[in-house]
């Protein structure tokens, strides 16, 4: 067995809504990112655990399909639960063979303390163990979104769907500004330099514009990277709104050809902005985080 995935959380609600959500399957595989479909057989085994299959959907039409055992107590000692699961796959498209781990439920006086402890093991010998160097630490960040995710639906009273559609919408949004940030500053300015960019400069201040467009270009950079740190995304979608339609104005003064160009900044400042606008809207909904947990491997 390789090192274990640990993850923890903190629900404000009582024991018996936090075991209802993550026991039924029906609910479980809303919020759970690992599992599309969680089916029990009806069947026990010889140690009287319950029997299951489940399936994670990759791509459309393309699953990967495993089997399960899993126990559960519900009163401890200190009021709380625990719950004890085994799993793996034939199937050669999962990296994993079998596996275990366990759900633990502790009474806490602001609610329940939920937390997970599972490993597995890889198929695929040497190429599996290095293949395993990227999928652990990623199935594990999985799994603490998923339990934000669980968490909030039971705290907001919101369906786990909406929930990851606004973490996926923000996700998007930053992945799609920061390339186009730092394309436009890389590209253009500093690595092919084009010349277009260059008289832009030129036309408005009376200096040679080959070194403001590399300074230009690293400034997009450093914006485009900005991008990197989550507490910023509200604050640069803002700031976006602002800055776009600026910079239009003043590629059209620059150079007022632009404006019947068939990829004219104006149509491109209402898509961006249109896209700025989404974004910091989507900002004030509530966006689960892995960070909002406590997880690690190993």
């Amino acid at each position: 067995m390789k090192k274990p995935i640990f993850v923890e959380t903190t629900i404000h609600s009582n024991l018996d809504t936090v075991w209802e959500h993550s026991q039924n399957p029906d609910i479980h595989t809303t919020w759970d990112l690992r599992f599309s479909s969680i089916t029990y057989e009806n069947k026990i085994d010889h140690r009287g655990w319950e029997l299951f299959r489940y399936t994670r959907s990759i791509f459309p039409g393309l699953l990967v399909k495993g089997w399960g055992a899993n126990t559960g107590k519900k009163t401890l000692k200190n009021g709380g639960a625990i719950s004890s699961l085994e799993f793996g796959s034939e199937q050669l498209l999962s990296p994993i063979k079998k596996g275990s781990g366990y759900w633990k439920y502790t009474p806490l006086e602001e609610g329940v303390k939920f937390d997970t402890k599972y490993t597995y093991e890889v198929r695929y010998g040497f190429f599996g163990r290095i293949l395993d160097l990227l999928f652990r630490p990623t199935i594990a960040w999985a799994t603490a979104l998923s339990f934000d995710v669980f968490r909030l639906s039971i705290e907001t009273n919101q369906k786990a769907e909406q929930l990851y559609r606004a973490f996926f919408t923000k996700w998007i949004f930053v992945f799609t500004f920061l390339a186009v940030w730092l394309y436009h500053g890389l590209v253009p300015k500093i690595i092919a330099q084009h010349p277009e960019e260059v008289r832009m400069i030129e036309r408005v201040l009376p200096i040679d514009g080959t070194g403001i467009v590399i300074v230009v270009g690293v400034l997009e950079i450093v914006f485009g990277l900005l991008w990197l740190k989550s507490t910023f995304h509200k604050w640069l979608f803002l700031l976006q709104l602002l800055a776009f339609p600026v910079l239009a104005v003043g590629a059209l003064v620059a150079n007022p050809d632009l404006l019947t160009d068939p990829f004219s900044p104006i149509s491109l400042t209402f898509v961006l902005c249109g896209a700025s606008l989404v974004g910091y809207i989507n900002e004030k909904q509530t966006i689960p985080s892995s960070k909002n947990t406590t997880w690690k491997v190993g």
